[in-house]
């Protein structure tokens, strides 16, 4: 059996400690990453330089994260799928009778209201600023 000074167990132990801290933080940036991309998605309908990204250069780590779009995703041609995309978010969204993606909306019916003022005095006490 092999024999390991204290030190070098310690310097091991650490070292894992390390490494398993550092995975979690790039799990927690991949997560903030999809958070911000479904904020992005609720915020306004998806534009040509989004759906660029989304084709392209997010595509693979997307679907690692379990995201997929079908084939009419990556097959329509560009203009077609924005307009319907525009539709689909309009009428899930923006007209009324519509699905509101607001706390406040969904508690109290009306927009800016004790959740949104909740949501403020959290974000404000974090240290957090909303920036578009």
């Amino acid at each position: 059996m092999l024999n390991q000074s204290p030190q070098k167990a310690t310097e091991e132990g650490t070292s894992g400690r390390h490494a398993a801290a550092a995975a979690r933080m790039d799990e927690c940036r991949a997560q903030a990453g999809l958070y911000k991309l479904l904020g992005r998605c609720l915020e306004e309908e998806v534009d040509g330089t989004l759906l660029q990204l989304l084709r392209g250069e997010l595509r693979a780590a997307l679907a690692q994260a379990g995201v997929t779009f079908d084939g009419a995703f990556f097959s329509a041609a560009e203009q077609a799928l924005l307009d319907t995309l525009a539709e689909e978010f309009t009428g899930l969204f923006v007209a009324p009778g519509g699905v509101s993606p607001y706390a406040s909306v969904f508690e109290t019916g009306c927009m800016f209201q004790q959740a949104a003022d909740r949501a403020a005095r959290a974000y404000q006490a974090a240290g957090w600023s909303y920036e578009r």
